[in-house]
């Protein structure tokens, strides 16, 4: 072989690459790692992200559940009262007098109304200690748990108002044989027990659904701005918004405003009690923390 041939096929021999224990094993290993962590990664940050924004989609659940939910009951409320808030509005000579209240007040019912709500399903919109603003008030659970219950425990006073109430207009409708029949005929009519049970379930029931109005009312326009606050709504823009309530018609503003307070003076003379006793008793706002 001439020396020329040599050289090159040592120069082509050369251009060869060496075996390399990093190229040939370890390489292909360390890239076959990285692409599975790398897969793994994006695969636990895909879930991640799906729980997080299933986390989010709960919470607007919860939130705009229990505003339905108010909403629902609000409208029971004010239903309720259209029945007698003129009625007993009219005169305050008239309008505040213990049986001409019983009285002008119908029949109602309200078991089937009752709120079955877990409260704990909005946990997350409780107030943090550093987080204080003009709607922290409702970002107190017991709050809302507190006006569930109320509204819950006015449906066994509607029922047993209405009982109650049909006692004594049966005992009235046996007893005039086509007359009218005075005050003064009605207390000696009506057993005492009766008429005070009677009287006392309607003032009960006047106070707390004004209350509660009230009470809802003030949630319905706090509640969806500290729950936006607490839910990454960005996450879930394309899936829903928190629900608002919109302001009622001028027409039904007397609904939302208190009735005329009893006659305490002659609800104490009925009841056979200190009139102060009795203010007690039938004090309103005891159910909501605004004015």
């Amino acid at each position: 072989m001439s020396e020329d041939w040599r050289l090159l096929i040592e120069a082509i021999e050369g251009l060869k690459q060496e075996s390399s224990f990093l190229k040939d094993y370890l390489w292909p290993i360390l890239t076959g790692l990285f692409s599975a962590l790398l897969g793994a990664g994006i695969a636990f940050w895909t879930i991640k992200h799906q729980e997080r924004v299933q986390i989010e989609k709960e919470k607007l659940d919860s939130v705009n559940s229990l505003m339905l939910t108010v909403l629902q009951a609000q409208a029971n409320l004010l239903a309720w009262k259209n029945n007698y808030a003129q009625t007993i509005n009219i005169d305050q000579s008239v309008s505040t007098d213990p049986l001409y209240r019983l009285l002008s007040i119908p029949r109602m019912v309200g078991v089937k109304n009752s709120i079955d709500y877990k409260t704990e399903s909005i946990i997350f919109i409780a107030k943090n200690e550093q987080e204080v603003s003009e709607f922290s008030d409702w970002q107190n659970i017991a709050r809302i748990f507190s006006m569930i219950g109320n509204y819950n425990e006015l449906q066994t006073v509607l029922d047993k108002r209405s009982e109650s109430y049909e006692k004594v207009v049966k005992i009235i409708a046996a007893s005039q044989n086509g007359t009218d029949i005075n005050r003064t005929e009605l207390y000696q009519l009506i057993p005492w027990d009766l008429l005070k049970e009677t009287i006392d379930l309607t003032e009960k029931m006047i106070v707390m659904v004004d209350d509660l109005i009230i009470e809802m009312t003030s949630f319905l326009q706090k509640f969806p701005d500290i729950s936006k606050n607490s839910i990454k709504t960005k996450k879930i823009k394309h899936y829903g918004n928190v629900i608002t309530a919109s302001s009622p018609p001028d027409e039904f503003l007397y609904l939302y405003q208190r009735c005329m307070e009893v006659n305490y003076q002659k609800l104490a003379k009925i009841f056979h009690e200190n009139e102060e006793l009795v203010k007690v008793r039938y004090k309103r706002g005891q159910m909501t923390s605004e004015d």
